[in-house]
């Protein structure tokens, strides 16, 4: 699955309104803006000539203008709201795909740190058995080692009991022996 990664929102929509072009100056404002101007010097005009049919007509002219520049600007302004809404409506999907796609790398992320979890968990779980069984077997070392300990002391005695009665026997052995040199002497 080819995913492309956008990290800017704003990256996506500056792409967006670039490829449709951007409007210099408006024809329509332009347009207005000289009916405007020359609504003005219409008026301008017919004044010094005094007459109130040319002013009349030229206040007919100067207000069918204004008219004519209104409705021009009108179209303008909604051209520039749809525009805008448009351009607020790619940004929405663009934000979408990006939290939608946010949203998948953290799952993905979650998933593997949840599994790497589990794994510590489980190498956890068998340290511990394996310090327990270590416990245990030192324990059970320790009584062999104590009772060997107690069995070699028990030993040890036995045995300086029999050297004194070595001893004891050499020494009556001795006595027996000289004895029996001074009897046969």
């Amino acid at each position: 699955m080819a995913v492309t990664t956008v990290t800017n929102v704003t990256d996506v929509t500056a792409s967006t309104t670039a490829s449709r072009g951007h409007r210099g100056g408006s024809k329509r404002l332009a347009a207005a803006a000289l009916l405007t101007l020359l609504a003005v010097v219409v008026v301008a005009a017919a004044i010094p000539t005094g007459s109130w049919l040319m002013a009349a007509l030229a206040g007919s002219a100067c207000a069918l203008l204004g008219v004519v520049a209104t409705r021009l600007t009108r179209t303008e302004v909604l051209i520039a709201r749809r525009d805008a809404a448009r351009d607020r409506a790619d940004q929405a999907k663009a934000y979408r795909d990006l939290a939608n796609l946010r949203s998948a790398e953290t799952g993905a992320t979650i998933k593997r740190l949840s599994t790497e979890i589990r794994d510590r968990e489980a190498d956890i779980a068998a340290l511990q058995d394996a310090l327990v069984e270590s416990h245990q077997s030192l324990a059970a070392s320790a009584r062999v080692r104590e009772g060997a300990e107690s069995e070699a002391a028990v030993l040890a005695e036995r045995v300086l009991e029999l050297e004194i009665t070595v001893e004891s026997l050499r020494a009556e052995l001795d006595a027996v022996t000289a004895l029996g040199l001074r009897r046969t002497a």
